[in-house]
């Protein structure tokens, strides 16, 4: 959600930038802060898809994969349509904003879905080597 919301309100500030012709190191750092959002929200987002995904990794990385490529390929030619600062500018703005939006939509999900596991919880430390090595096996089986 961090990297989300950091996304969405850098890409609206840096498309206000461009649109008013910023200079080149104003651009820079904005561009730098919003790939460290980018980064934030990329690694947790695709750990959580690859985890709703678990028995089917392959066909889930394999879409994962495709989708990023086919939605760059949607917005590719839209950044050259006219002056092309304003575009991208307008692209990362409304890009960061339905990011955001798919964002909040999978946190509404997410509490059904962790009240329906089950949790097991054991205290490891106070087991023999032979117990741990027993309870991690019957985990491992029962797929957590």
């Amino acid at each position: 959600m961090t990297g989300s919301c950091g996304m969405a309100v850098i890409s609206i500030i840096l498309c206000t930038a461009m649109c008013l012709g910023c200079g080149f190191w104003i651009y820079e750092s904005l561009i730098f802060c919003l790939l460290l959002m980018l980064g934030l929200t990329f690694t947790s987002s695709n750990t959580l898809a690859m985890d709703a995904g678990r028995s089917n990794a392959g066909a889930a990385s394999a879409l994962l994969g495709a989708s990023g490529f086919a939605l760059g390929g949607i917005v590719s030619p839209l950044a050259g349509i006219g002056n092309i600062m304003v575009s991208t500018g307008l692209l990362f703005a409304v890009c960061s904003i339905l990011s955001l939006v798919c964002t909040v939509l999978a946190d509404k999900r997410r509490p059904e879905q962790l009240l329906a596991a089950p949790v097991a919880y054991t205290d490891l430390k106070s087991l023999t080597y032979s117990d741990r090595h027993n309870e991690n096996s019957v985990m491992q089986a029962e797929g957590m």
